[in-house]
């Protein structure tokens, strides 16, 4: 079932919920990553449905079929972290109302990682469960990443997008990869899902500068020490990463943020 809620930076988000042939047994709501959009975890939904849960799920702002225009993608606006916390926590009690009583498990994968562990931090409470996915450790550069996106929106306005400023966040994830196909090899060794994804316009956009301000924003804001004091501490927190994926430093950054909860 397809569905629009009021996202919190203007607009609508595009939502959509899909239910178990019985009587469900829990909700799985998806955060998604940077550069797709719900639809790419159809095979995943599937395999929940078929295990008795009802999965909730929506674009993001900027994303897929909530972007009101292809000029849209990869633009969140003013404040664009607090949109992409505050719109998620929307589609969760969405999920609550629809479902009362039921158990509400939270899983963000990548930049959708960063979103859930910032929303962890304000409404983990409302929570039963969290699976934090493909995350990323600590990353020193980040503040220097923010000021590039902001100096880069000052000087050729907050949606344009700048080819430097995504290599400088992405050249070096192919490293690992002899003889890389496509720039974006580093996905998953998935050779047909990588050539699907690279003729995918929900995902082959760049990010505006804007798009990055808030990416770089939102790993600055889960990188500090004290990130995991806000968590609640009774909250079952499960972390899953590929061993040899970058943006969680192959497998460092993942066990960083491990120890720090």
């Amino acid at each position: 079932m397809d569905f629009t809620l009021a996202s919190h930076g203007g607009g609508e988000i595009r939502c959509r919920l899909y239910e178990p042939e019985g009587t469900a047994r829990a909700v799985f709501q998806i955060c998604h990553g940077m550069c797709e959009y719900l639809g790419r975890y159809e095979r995943f939904i599937a395999f929940l449905q078929e295990n008795g849960f009802a999965v909730i799920g929506h674009d993001h702002a900027g994303h897929g079929h909530s972007a009101a225009t292809p000029e849209d993608l990869g633009y969140f606006g003013p404040h664009g972290d607090e949109t992409l916390v505050e719109d998620t926590r929307a589609v969760t009690g969405y999920a609550k109302e629809r479902f009362p009583g039921l158990p509400v498990i939270l899983m963000g994968h990548s930049m959708g990682s960063f979103i859930t562990r910032a929303y962890l931090t304000k409404y983990g409470k409302e929570l039963d469960g969290c699976i934090i996915m493909g995350t990323s450790g600590a990353v020193g550069a980040t503040g220097a990443g923010v000021l590039l996106a902001r100096l880069t929106a000052k000087l050729r306005g907050d949606r344009y997008r700048s080819p430097f400023v995504k290599k400088i966040a992405f050249s070096a994830y192919n490293k690992r990869i002899p003889d890389a196909k496509s720039p974006n090899a580093w996905l998953t060794k998935d050779e047909d899902v990588v050539k699907k994804y690279d003729k995918d316009p929900f995902c082959t956009y760049t990010f505006t500068a804007n798009g990055f301000e808030t990416l770089f924003t939102l790993l600055q804001r889960v990188s500090r020490a004290d990130w995991a004091d806000g968590v609640p501490k009774t909250l079952p927190v499960f972390l899953v990463s590929g061993e040899e994926d970058p943006v969680g430093q192959y497998g460092k950054g993942v066990q960083q943020v491990y120890d720090r909860l």
